[in-house]
């Protein structure tokens, strides 16, 4: 199975008041290194390309630690960093022999800067800052504080940017906002405090003790040094996990993780499921608040189990969630809990009427529903090649597949679904450890789908999206449109982490790793691993220049092209560089997508800021110059409808219909399916003008 999200697990540094609290005892710690020693061994045995115990590794294992602990540059000192950094010998022992000597150094550093840390906020609930003196903020998660002194400089300056951005954002116009008075300053700022500790609190409901969650970050940065996908869950996590998929209850269909930011993430959905149906839901994107008739839950402050209570709650049948999508817009989706049934199509078409009637699907990712995969397949390839039927009964000439924000899921499914539209032939090449290499093939003569198809693509999507993309791009089957993918071309498989050692048995597993077992290639034996898939057809705006993709990743794989005798049978090159221009002219004279440029310059010049000004004149000319240009929706210049089929159906419950009416709008106002359109009508009017092949 592939990873079904491709970035990495960062675990932010997560303190609490400790008041009552203490690091966990010898026994629990002696069972976490224990843990270590079975984790190398499990990583070593199944990994594709495992590393040697050497000074790199074991170097790059205390960097991670670090940015795991640290990610920020607020929470270690310069001495707590070089402490962690100065022990190869007891990681080494760690690792090998299980032996806690560096873990329980690692648990005493952690806990005084945390209690250090809960002392000063404390302090300033009721100790006012200067705010008329003048100040500068230093973005460098890479320069910790040198001493406690400066650690303590350093968060109240942090405090106090909070406490501006706080009082700027309370007005819609910056010349409206006056000079706050003292009063009300001193109110933001406990409000911002109280904001932090409460975030320290959270981290009981993570993992129960400062000890398991330093111990559960040392497992994941041990892991995550052989390839940023190998990754170590505990087994809470695990539970938690799969406990918010089960199809055995009323849910709405998706699971959450905390990121790196201190965020409820979204990071997977249920196929069919409320959230999966909505087309608004998807992988990575940040829940901001929840209201249900019970309660309202504000995630600025809220850990995943208190989110989880409330949503798991049988008393819960409806919720309104506002979410943070990964272009940071903001979304307001409403979903009514369903029981998920196993016949239920989980991909819902549409139809995009300009003149030329042509089939909409989106897949947010790859998954499978099947117990025995020759006997019973029943994943996405499946339901797809269902949906084409219907969408092919309407009379489609053209066709967009959207596999935006698709993080990837099952190899095999995107196999099967590139097969709905080649004839027979060779599709990628896939390699493991310790096995030739493999090419993966149709064994499906016939082609479900022959008329013009566009794949739209952008940097979140990832693994089977790529290599679907990718397949179809090779064989010059579609139009691959968008901006270049994420970049991951390696395969990972979950299992215990007593897996590679004798002691593995039938008792609960101590926890779980997720192992980077193989990779895959394009049929050409070219490889998109770090690259992405190019699209034919870029468009501007939909990859930011924040946004994390494999090649910024650290430690990632480096894979060399293969060569491999394979047979495939490409159609004639299709007609790119004329398509290209008149979609650049479109682009040109499109007030959305120049904006979108604009958005995608101001977002690269917010990277290169590394230090804010914290004092009123000063910081409100920052904030002013720096917000974010707000683009419009395109022009709706085409319909879209439902397939024959979903029209007038009785049986259809109201939350689906308001469902249903909120995607077809969401669709009709995207620039992005809307230039898909185009190209798609484009490319139909040129056939016309091409000799017939036969």
């Amino acid at each position: 199975m592939l990873s079904p999200f491709p970035t990495f697990r960062v675990r932010l540094i997560l303190c609490f008041a400790f008041g009552g609290w203490a690091i966990q005892g010898n026994g629990q710690s002696a069972s976490y290194c224990n843990q270590a020693k079975k984790l190398v061994k499990t990583i070593e045995s199944f990994h594709y390309a495992p590393h040697v115990t050497d000074s790199a590794l074991l170097n790059r294992i205390a960097e991670n630690f670090i940015a795991s602990l640290d990610g920020t540059g607020y929470y270690l000192t310069e001495a707590d960093r070089d402490a962690l950094k100065a022990a190869p010998t007891s990681l080494q022992g760690l690792m090998e022999y299980g032996q806690c000597d560096y873990l329980q150094k690692s648990e005493q550093i952690f806990q005084q800067r945390c209690s250090d840390l809960e002392q000063l906020l404390l302090q300033l609930e009721t100790n006012v800052l200067n705010y008329n003196q003048p100040d500068t903020l230093f973005l460098d998660s890479t320069q910790a504080a040198e001493n406690t002194t400066d650690y303590s400089e350093r968060w109240k300056q942090l405090i106090k940017y909070r406490v501006w951005d706080s009082y700027f954002s309370d007005f819609d116009t910056l010349p409206s906002a006056p000079r706050p008075t003292g009063e009300r300053m001193a109110v933001l700022q406990r409000n911002v405090v109280s904001l932090q500790l409460c975030h320290l609190n959270n981290l009981k409901d993570s993992t129960g003790s400062v000890g398991e969650f330093v111990a559960a970050a040392l497992l994941d940065a041990i892991a995550t040094s052989y390839d940023p996908h190998t990754t170590y869950f505990t087994p809470l996590e695990e539970n938690v996990f799969e406990d918010a998929l089960s199809s055995s209850r009323k849910s709405f269909g998706f699971s959450v993780s905390i990121n790196a930011q201190n965020e409820l993430e979204i990071d997977r959905l249920v196929p069919a499921s409320p959230a999966w149906k909505s087309n608004r839901f998807n992988v990575g994107d940040v829940i901001l608040e929840v209201r249900t008739a019970q309660k309202t839950i504000n995630a600025d402050c809220s850990s995943w189990h208190e989110l989880a209570d409330l949503l798991m709650s049988a008393a819960t049948e409806e919720a309104v969630f506002v979410l943070r999508k990964v272009d940071r817009n903001k979304a307001e989706v409403k979903l009514i809990k369903e029981e998920q049934e196993a016949e239920d199509n989980r991909v819902q078409g549409f139809i995009l009427d300009a003149g030329k009637r042509v089939g909409y699907l989106y897949l947010p990712s790859f998954y499978s529903q099947m117990d025995n995969y020759q006997n019973a397949p029943n994943g996405c390839a499946h339901d797809v090649a269902l949906e084409l039927l219907r969408l092919k009964g309407e009379g489609i000439q053209g066709l967009v597949l959207d596999l935006r924000n698709n993080g990837g899921g099952f190899l095999m499914e995107a196999s099967l679904l590139a097969g709905i539209f080649l004839d027979y032939g060779a599709m990628s090449l896939v390699c493991t450890k310790g096995q030739a290499i493999e090419t993966l093939k149709d064994m499906n003569r016939g082609v479900l789908y022959n008329d013009p198809l566009v794949v739209l693509v952008n940097g979140n999507s990832a693994s089977a999206s790529e290599l679907l993309a990718a397949t179809l791009q090779d064989h010059h089957r579609a139009l691959v449109v968008g901006a270049p993918t994420f970049g991951k071309a390696t395969m990972q498989e979950i299992m215990p982490v007593e897996a590679g050692s004798k002691e593995l048995s039938t008792r609960k597993p101590e926890g779980f790793v997720k192992v980077t077992t193989g990779c895959f290639y394009r049929v050409t034996g070219q490889t998109h691993q770090k690259t992405g898939v190019i699209p034919d057809i870029i468009l501007p705006g939909l990859n930011r220049p924040e946004d994390v993709r494999e090649q910024d990743l650290s430690g990632v794989l480096t894979l060399k092209p293969v060569e491999k005798k394979t047979y495939y049978y490409p159609r004639p090159e299709l007609p790119v560089e004329a398509l290209k221009a008149k979609s650049a002219s479109r682009v040109q004279h499109d007030t959305v997508f120049q904006c979108q440029l604009q958005v995608a310059q101001w977002k690269a010049e917010q990277e290169q800021i590394h230090q804010i000004p914290l004092y009123f004149d000063a910081f409100q000319r920052y904030y002013k110059q720096n917000q974010q240009p707000r683009c419009g929706s395109t022009r709706s210049w085409y319909t879209v409808s439902n397939p024959a089929h979903l029209r007038g159906l009785n049986s259809i419950s109201e939350s689906d219909k308001e469902m249903n009416e909120d995607i077809m709008i969401q669709i009709k106002n995207d620039p992005y399916v809307g230039e898909a359109l185009h190209i798609v009508t484009d490319y139909l009017n040129l056939e016309k003008l091409l000799p017939d092949e036969n």
